[in-house]
């Protein structure tokens, strides 16, 4: 990217110029195929449980909760808590388990990937680096590529490769999703869990 090495960018132009350069990187590099195999294994599947530790956890939380906008049976766990174990092993059978990893790596992730994977459960996982340790026990991986990874990870890449697959899956479900988000929407309302302006 133009202007990213020109002395005297300051640090936030410098950060923005790197997020840019990532993300033209991404588009050139992600693997489409991939992701439309992760879409459709969510359309398809009966339950979802999407798991994150440390910086993963924030992927996997954002993901998750998109999901739910769409569709039912999702659940979001912590892969620090030693619950999500039982969690999965009690899972209903055939679920689609999502890992989100980024470097560097938890050990709980890779202690999970590897019980996972001696599951009845599909195992996706969704990192930043064909390193990854997790990649060797999934079903399906998707790396979603930076040309740098700073000390707090790649972000924007990671939230770009989400949003397209909540929407690609959002359009799969049609009529469906609104009959669902209608009745989302119904019970924010009963409950008076969302701001709403009061009619005038």
């Amino acid at each position: 990217i133009k202007g990213i090495k020109e002395p005297g960018v300051d640090r936030l132009h410098r950060g923005i110029l790197e997020e840019l350069n990532n993300l033209k990187y991404l588009y050139e590099n992600i693997n489409v195929e991939t992701m439309n195999e992760f879409v459709d294994l969510l359309d398809k599947s009966h339950t979802v449980y999407v798991v994150g530790s440390r910086l993963s956890y924030t992927f996997a939380y954002y993901l998750g909760w998109s999901l739910t906008k769409i569709r039912k049976g999702v659940h979001i766990l912590k892969g620090s808590d030693s619950t999500s174990m039982d969690m999965l092993t009690n899972a209903h059978p055939n679920s689609l388990v999502i890992l989100m990893a980024a470097s560097r790596y938890p050990n709980e992730l890779i202690k999970l990937s590897k019980m996972i994977r001696r599951s009845s459960h599909t195992l996706l996982t969704m990192t930043d680096s064909n390193i990854s340790p997790v990649m060797q026990f999934a079903d399906l991986s998707l790396v979603v590529p930076a040309r740098s990874i700073p000390f707090i990870g790649n972000v924007s890449g990671m939230l770009a490769v989400i949003q397209f697959i909540v929407q690609e899956l959002a359009n799969k479900k049609g009529e469906n999703l609104v009959k669902y988000q209608k009745q989302l929407e119904q019970v924010y309302l009963e409950n008076d869990i969302l701001f709403n302006l009061e009619p005038i």
